[in-house]
């Protein structure tokens, strides 16, 4: 009798993993999970094709960069000049902290509109300890962007910026953190839940991440390197790790972090440097890398939520 009640128990606890796997894949495509819980503003958004789901995150790309557009010009016709090309001062800074709240403003306006819900944008309704799991879960991706540089920066005796002053610190972090909220509203939030309607989650993760890198393209070689690593060490690891934890805290102290660190080392927002070909492949490996650990653990989560699917 004991040995069936053992049984029955380590049964109903294969169906609880089973079931907490896909809550977190949710169901192989979407965020959140099926569930009669699920309050109103969380419903699912339509299905659609994957073309529409395409072009509607196409159309979003462009729209964060009309609303970052509009913003420069708002702060230009009231007689504000940003200058990032040179050493970002504290007055450069709040003006772009100023146009990254519009992008916040923006994203708000529409989850109070209904256009789309703030369990859907990852803001509310996830599991509990969902923001620390996924904490661990972006170390690797986190220690692989600024670790390198960090150790070679106390290597050579240069941490910090030699401009950098004390307020120069305060604006450089308040900074980081508006550019983390708001670019993790837009791309892990709004263009997730847009791709995600398509039911394909590699189509997700691989087009996600593509859409993230190209707003970071500029004029020079640096920049086109820098949307490159991004988009393979930063976009992909917080795709898979959004789609698990149903929740864009963890990217946003995350990506708030690494933004802090690169503003302060470099006094910068824009990636400078003429790179040669080798310095160009040299720098992409260890992104390369962690992109590709990334997706083969993704597609092994896939492939356990559908073996236990069909055995369920």
């Amino acid at each position: 009798m004991l040995d069936e009640l053992r049984a029955i128990a380590q049964y109903h606890d294969d169906r609880r993993s089973a079931a907490h796997e896909r809550e977190h894949i949710g169901t192989l495509a979407r965020i959140e999970p099926e569930s009669e819980h699920i309050e109103h503003d969380a419903a699912h958004a339509p299905r659609t094709s994957v073309a529409s789901a395409a072009f509607g995150a196409l159309a979003l790309v462009i729209a964060f960069v009309i609303v970052q557009s509009v913003a420069f010009l708002a702060l230009d016709g009231m007689g504000v000049d940003v200058d990032v090309e040179t050493g970002l001062g504290v007055a450069d800074a709040l003006a772009l902290v100023a146009v990254q709240a519009f992008g916040i403003l923006v994203v708000a306006v529409a989850a109070a509109s209904g256009f789309v819900g703030w369990r859907r944008l990852g803001v509310r309704g996830a599991p509990a300890g969902s923001g620390w799991r996924g904490m661990r879960l972006l170390l690797p991706a986190g220690l692989v962007v600024i670790g390198p540089t960090i150790v070679l920066a106390i290597v050579d005796g240069d941490v910090f910026a030699s401009d950098l002053t004390f307020s120069r610190a305060i604006a450089y972090v308040a900074l980081a953190i508006v550019i983390a909220v708001n670019e993790e509203l837009w791309f892990r939030g709004l263009l997730l839940d847009r791709l995600g309607a398509a039911n394909k989650p590699w189509l997700t993760v691989v087009l996600g991440a593509v859409l993230f890198g190209l707003p970071h393209v500029g004029g020079s070689v640096a920049t086109w390197l820098n949307a490159a690593a991004v988009t393979l060490a930063v976009a992909v690891p917080f795709l898979v790790v959004r789609l698990r934890v149903q929740s864009i805290w963890a990217m946003v102290v995350w990506h708030a972090v690494i933004d802090t660190w690169a503003f302060l080392h470099t006094s910068s927002v824009v990636a400078e440097g003429e790179p040669s070909v080798g310095e160009l492949l040299g720098s992409l490996i260890l992104p390369a890398i962690v992109a590709t650990g990334y997706a083969l653990w993704f597609a092994s989560a896939l492939r356990r939520v559908r073996e236990s699917t069909i055995t369920q």
